[in-house]
């Protein structure tokens, strides 16, 4: 449909939304022609279509027809057209009725949902349009129907979780009209269902609701949503969604390794990003740095990097999967007397000033009493300026076996000139030898050498719930990580908290404390249980692997090697 232009100038208006029909409007007494196109035949009041997801009011109290609000404007006219494209050469906009010819042309189009480079669309439920609103609706009321005639209480729980994702106008005005639905409304319409399991959560990924508004308004929403029974999760943006629920993406920060910016991040974390669930660092002196910014702002951290025990202590502020440095060594002595019968004397090598060390041959030297043994602790200063010395005491002792609790540095240095001075002993543990880069240094010399292992993806378990271990590792591989201990003790905490979450129903630092402390079961990466003054890991034991053809192999305990 060819229209060429006139003696008038021609305006060609795509969108018959408010900024389409204003300036059809302010152009009524102007000496032009204009044309509205809109693929819909009503103009729809856009602010209040959270009324009609809502079942607060009917469509067609939002919508009027665009011809209607026309008959005062006597230079235009609406054409009912789904635009196609836009040849800007001959100005002509292609619809799929034909073209349209323009002198002036607006784009007044309106939007589109903004999933932020998420795959969302299949599985959320946008707000835009009439048509959205009324499968919203629909979707909600489905829900409850769903749920009434649910006989599973978990599942009819999760029925009733209601999840608004942004907390813009929309997204604000939306939660609370369903808080509002499930107050006065659902009661009278589901009498038998227990509506106080109802959950409606408002996920918002930046720190604060209705962001370009006056913070005191900001203020008096949040108040206004929390006396309506909201959860407002900051700090919370999505990254992924499926039936069951969606999944946020995590906030994390690079400590570098240094106490003060571990300290420094867990307190953006807290204070800025508002995280709901706070996992700590990797490696005890920075466990315990963060540690003491959690207590100070009274949140619970997730310990998979800290071994140490000292972390613990009664209260409900750390949550370890861990075992403790000082049961280290407790399944060894038994490995040992498994190939050895006649072994009696056992030495255990830490630097003097490190706590851990200290820890671990405290702890090995108790559990060799209980297996029999005698077990003596030799300190070193520094590396490799005592190994004389420290060698010199190692042969006057002559022990039947030899453990090292050291850094991967201090601990290769001890087995490299051990071994070359030909004092090693059969079993022979040094705690850095359960990485890969422990053989990768040695070479040959790896072999026979025995470690614990907080994880091994070789041990096989059988879990109560979660992935595998072989799938747990291929997942870290395909991230271009080593599926060696440390990355599976990170994702090991995040699903415990994950399943904890699921448990208390809400991120709420204290009924996450009490879902973890009444959890006993096994995962890929071992059992999990905690002692519940402390929260210090009771359940989980240690893997031991010896280094065999040049590759880890697991050895102990019976059940999972």
């Amino acid at each position: 449909m060819e229209e060429p232009t006139g003696a008038r100038p021609s305006v060609v208006i795509v969108g018959a939304g408010f900024a389409g029909l204003r300036l059809a409007r302010g152009l009524s007494r102007a000496p032009v022609g204009v044309t509205i196109l809109d693929r819909h035949n009503y103009h729809t009041f856009v602010p209040l279509l959270y009324q009609v997801a809502t079942a607060g009011l009917e469509p067609e109290e939002i919508a009027q027809p665009i011809r209607h609000i026309l008959r005062g404007v006597p230079n235009a006219r609406f054409r009912l057209n789904t635009v196609i494209g836009v040849d800007l050469g001959r100005r002509a906009v292609i619809t799929d009725a034909g073209e349209v010819r323009y002198d002036y042309l607006v784009l007044a189009a309106g939007s589109t949902t903004n999933y932020f480079g998420q795959d969302l669309a299949q599985v959320t439920s946008a707000l835009r349009d009439l048509d959205d609103a009324e499968r919203l609706r629909d979707q909600v009321l489905g829900t409850f129907e769903a749920a009434s005639a649910e006989e599973d209480a978990a599942r009819c729980r999760q029925l009733m979780t209601l999840i608004v994702v942004g907390g813009g106008p929309t997204g604000v005005e939306l939660a609370g009209a369903l808080a509002e639905l499930q107050r006065r409304v659902l009661p009278h319409d589901y009498p038998d269902l227990d509506l106080s399991s109802a959950r409606i959560l408002l996920l918002e990924a930046t720190d604060r609701i209705l962001p370009g508004m006056p913070k005191a308004l900001q203020g008096k929403a949040q108040a206004k949503l929390s006396e309506l029974g909201v959860e407002i999760r900051f700090g919370a943006p999505v990254a992924d969604a499926d039936a069951d629920g969606v999944t946020l993406r995590g906030i994390h920060y690079d400590d570098a390794s240094s106490s003060e910016r571990a300290m420094a991040a867990a307190e953006k974390l807290i204070q800025v990003d508002r995280v709901h669930v706070l996992i700590g660092p990797y490696g005890s002196d920075l466990t315990r740095a963060v540690v003491g910014v959690a207590r100070e702002h009274g949140r619970l951290l997730w310990n998979h990097g800290g071994a140490v025990d000292d972390i613990h202590r009664p209260g409900h502020s750390v949550v370890s999967i861990l075992t403790p440095v000082s049961r280290y060594f407790g399944g060894f002595f038994e490995l040992v007397r498994s190939l050895d019968v006649h072994a009696r004397k056992a030495v255990v090598l830490h630097r003097r000033s490190s706590r851990f060390g200290g820890l671990a041959a405290r702890g090995a030297q108790a559990a060799g009493r209980r297996a029999g043994f005698v077990v003596d602790a030799l300190t070193y200063s520094r590396l490799p300026e005592d190994l004389l010395q420290l060698l010199a005491k190692l042969r006057r002792q002559q022990p039947d076996l030899i453990l090292s609790a050291g850094s991967f540095e201090d601990d290769c240095a001890v087995a490299q000139e051990i071994i070359a001075t030909g004092m090693r002993t059969r079993p022979f543990a040094l705690t850095a030898a359960a990485i890969r880069e422990f053989g990768e240094t040695l070479g040959a010399d790896s072999e026979g050498i025995f470690a614990p292992s907080q994880w091994e993806p070789e041990a096989r378990y059988v879990v109560d719930f979660g992935p595998s271990a072989s799938q747990v590792a291929r997942r870290i591989r395909s991230m271009g990580a080593i599926a060696d201990y440390p990355a599976a003790q990170g994702y090991a905490a995040c699903l415990i908290a994950e399943h904890c979450l699921k448990e208390a129903g809400r991120a709420d630092d204290e009924a996450l404390w009490r879902a973890a402390c009444s959890l006993d079961c096994t995962t890929f990466f071992g059992r999990f249980r905690i002692n519940p003054r402390t929260g210090i890991q009771e359940g989980h034991e240690m893997v031991w692997i010896q280094w065999q053809g040049g590759r880890k192999v697991v050895v102990w305990p019976p059940s999972v090697a």
